[in-house]
């Protein structure tokens, strides 16, 4: 049977191999939380990145969106304009139409 003084001994050596353990456990934890750390930031740098990006992109398309629209409020105004341009002849030549068979009319009934 062992003496006291062996049995502390040996507790004494189990428990510095739990202490051991405890304080591997703890740099195993502390290397985890700053790995963990690290990837988190560099994931959080790549998605403020593709942000900047993405806005960047939309920014141009808005900007090619906008160009668009004023050229194809240009091109409606055009249109605009010349179809009132072709009213007109149109109107002009409906009432020059009407005046000259109106005056025909007049003529033979007053003749």
């Amino acid at each position: 049977m062992p003496t006291i003084e062996e049995r502390v001994a040996y507790l004494e050596g189990r428990l510095g191999d739990h202490f051991a353990a405890v304080n591997d456990l703890r740099s195993t934890y502390r290397e985890f939380h700053a790995d963990s750390n690290r990837q988190f930031g560099e994931g959080r740098a790549a998605l403020e990145l593709l942000r900047a990006d993405t806005a960047r992109e939309f920014g141009e398309v808005r900007a090619r969106f906008d160009d668009l629209c004023g050229e194809l409020r240009q091109e409606v105004g055009r249109l605009d304009s010349k179809m009132d341009t072709q009213f007109r002849w149109v109107a002009g030549m409906q009432v020059t139409t009407i005046l000259a068979i109106g005056s025909a009319v007049a003529g033979l009934y007053f003749k």
